[in-house]
């Protein structure tokens, strides 16, 4: 069985949490977290997608 794909073995880097302003600049606070969660799911997306392509794959590679 050969490896996989190098583009499935590797996942999107996850965002830093930023350094959010004071409680009296919520609007921006908000806007920041909003960023962050966002970005953190659209990395776990990213490795979630890979892991099923690595999962096919392997399937496939099983089936031939």
């Amino acid at each position: 069985m050969s490896k996989p794909p190098l583009a499935l073995l590797t996942c999107a880097d996850e965002p830093v949490a930023p350094d959010l302003p004071g409680r009296d600049q919520q609007t921006a606070r908000d806007e920041l977290t909003l960023e962050y969660v966002l970005s953190l799911r659209s990395a776990w997306g990213d490795c979630f997608a890979k892991i099923a392509g690595v999962r096919a794959w392997a399937d496939e590679m099983e089936r031939n």
